[in-house]
């Protein structure tokens, strides 16, 4: 029993030492955002290093964080080159998302755009047939993205993905691609129908009939037997009288 205590007791100050890590990350977050309106740029790269390297920030939390680090370094005299990496890890974990123009500076806002449009590309997936199923998986092995073409995926950063194309009755494409960033490429699937085998397609022209009049006459051992022909029946003995 005393064991059993001790580990929920345990359990309990895990769970609550990592909310007062994310709490604790978070408000570093906001206080660095805050420090960088008040701009206390020093303060403010400060609090938003320390929340990035914490570990526990959620992907909006991360994308906040960095975006504003980037832009605190700019602020304070740093030049592109260094605050862009903080740009690029944002929009990797946030490719669709765009800035509010009116509350960031529309030169930072500018900066932030042109290194997002830098990175990102769009792929348009056709195919013959059309309403076709296709998957974008990442480097991961994960599934990115799923739709039927014609398929237009929007915000994909330059980076290798696996494009998956299958449909019921044809057979499975495949291909590796390489995204060009700020482009919209364009892949051209033409499915090939899968094959019947040959049992199917001797049924489908008729010989359905044929087999199944031959499987009568030969047995499993490939021996064809002849009709029995009819023994006549013993007359009954007469009753006596």
């Amino acid at each position: 029993m005393k064991m059993k205590l001790l580990n929920v007791l345990i359990f309990l100050s895990i769970l609550s030492s990592l909310a007062f890590s994310q709490g604790n990350a978070l408000r570093q977050v906001e206080r660095g955002m805050t420090f960088f309106y008040e701009a206390n740029f020093e303060e403010a790269i400060a609090h938003l290093d320390r929340a990035i390297r914490s570990d526990s920030l959620s992907k909006e939390e991360l994308f906040d964080a960095n975006v504003y680090l980037g832009f605190a370094l700019l602020r304070k005299g740093e030049d592109l080159a260094h605050a862009r990496p903080y740009f690029i890890r944002a929009i990797k974990l946030k490719p669709g998302v765009t800035l509010d123009a009116l509350r960031t500076p529309p030169d930072l806002y500018q900066i932030f755009e042109q290194t997002r449009q830098a990175i990102l590309g769009n792929l348009y997936v056709i195919s013959d047939p059309m309403q076709s199923f296709v998957s974008v998986i990442d480097t991961t092995g994960q599934v990115f993205l799923q739709k039927e073409t014609p398929a237009l995926f929007e915000n994909l950063t330059s980076d290798l993905y696996y494009v998956v194309v299958n449909k019921n009755g044809f057979n499975e494409y495949s291909t590796v691609f390489e995204l060009k960033p700020n482009m919209t490429d364009t892949i051209a699937v033409f499915l090939l129908e899968k094959q019947k085998s040959f049992l199917n397609r001797w049924w489908t022209w008729g010989g359905g009939v044929a087999v199944a009049t031959a499987l009568l006459l030969i047995d499993f051992g490939g021996n064809q037997e002849s009709p029995k022909e009819k023994e006549e029946l013993p007359v009954p003995p007469k009753r006596p009288e």
